[in-house]
Formats: C-alpha cells, sequence, structure tokens
C-alpha cells in the first residue's frame, strides 16, 4: 500500500485594511482575519467569507462594519 501526501497550499493575504488599533486582512483561503496593531495577536476570523478566496476589504467611516468582496463574484457587508 502506497501513501500519497499532497502539500497543501498555504494561504497568504490577498487584501488589507487598517486603523490605528487593529488590521483586517482578506486571504487567498476565504477567510477574513483581524489582527491587533500593538502585538500582532489574532482577534478574530471569518470562516468562509468567500469560495475562492477574499479580493476586496474596506472598513465603514465609523468601523462597525466591512465589506468584502472575492472570488466567487459576491460582496458581502459585515457587522463588527
Amino acid at each position: 500500500m502506497y501513501a500519497r501526501c499532497v502539500a497543501a497550499t498555504p494561504a497568504h493575504p490577498t487584501c488589507t485594511v487598517f486603523t490605528d488599533e487593529i488590521i483586517v486582512s482578506g486571504w487567498s483561503d476565504g477567510k477574513v482575519r483581524s489582527f491587533r496593531v500593538d502585538n500582532q495577536d489574532q482577534l478574530w476570523t471569518v470562516d468562509n467569507a468567500h469560495k475562492g478566496g477574499v479580493t476586496a476589504l474596506d472598513l465603514s467611516y465609523n468601523f462597525k462594519f466591512f465589506a468584502t468582496g472575492g472570488n466567487d463574484g459576491e460582496i458581502r457587508v459585515w457587522e463588527i
């Protein structure tokens, strides 16, 4: 019996937006991740935000919402 291992392609950030306190980033694996600016600790993750990866990201002027676009052709608005 032979086992074949296929190395997973690591996810990488595709778009970012930031404030004085947080960095929000869209990733090739379809997730949105948020990190603290001061120590780079991860704050939260949105799994399966877009199939095929997140390609666009922007924060609202009041930092209460963010919008994402993806390779799936959809645009979504999220409440932080």
